[in-house]
């Protein structure tokens, strides 16, 4: 954790915004997050997480690092922790000061709730770009991108290696010249497909890479 710069007593309540973390913390030294609450003068907000998520599933990892070396000093059982001096500075945010609870274990797990009370700067800013949280237009935009590659040169490479085309192509020179093309398409696709997996939440790029035909050989 940082603790050089900068204490919770420096911004003393400068932030009219609260964020609060809900985790399961287990026997066996797992940490899945549950939701996140963002609560402000005039809204409440709560993000939940479709399916089991660590830490690093979720958060940057900055955020990661601190939350982990909080939880470290967290006795066992029913307890309340204060960590005033807890800090994370990012690029547009900073998080300072931190209350713990958690709750007695039940079922080898036990509830952990982490209250941040200095949140300046924008919610996104601690999560994961692949959480899919701050998508923008140019995501939806490479997207569509992708899909009209396949849809157009998927049926294209088929018929360059199909049996009809010998067929059609006994001489084999439009082959020759289709495969020279296919060759080019493939490596394109391939191209476009990983750079919109690696901009994409994790959920819609397996949906990707699931949906990518296999291309025949």
């Amino acid at each position: 954790m940082n603790r050089e710069a900068l204490s919770a007593s420096v911004i003393p309540e400068l932030a009219t915004r609260r964020l609060t973390i809900n985790l399961r913390v287990y026997d066996h030294g797992a940490i899945k997050v549950q939701s996140c609450e963002t609560s402000g003068e005039r809204f409440l907000n709560r993000t939940s997480f479709r399916g089991a998520r660590s830490l690093s599933d979720v958060f940057v990892a900055e955020l990661v690092t601190a939350m982990r070396e909080c939880l470290r000093a967290l006795p066992d059982g029913a307890h309340m922790l204060s960590v005033p001096d807890f800090l994370v500075e990012l690029p547009g945010l900073v998080l300072s000061g931190v209350r713990i609870l958690a709750s007695e274990t039940r079922d080898g797990a036990r509830s952990v709730i982490m209250r941040v009370k200095e949140f300046l700067g924008a919610f996104n800013r601690i999560l994961k770009p692949k959480i899919g949280f701050d998508e923008t237009l140019s995501t939806n935009t490479e997207r569509l991108a992708l899909s009209a590659l396949m849809d157009i040169c998927v049926p294209i490479m088929n018929f360059a290696r199909s049996a009809e085309l010998n067929v059609m192509d006994p001489d084999g020179r439009i082959r020759d010249t289709l495969e020279q093309k296919v060759q080019e398409f493939e490596f394109n696709a391939e191209l476009l497909k990983r750079f919109v997996a690696a901009n994409l939440p994790q959920q819609e790029a397996d949906a990707i890479e699931r949906r990518a035909v296999r291309l025949l050989s």
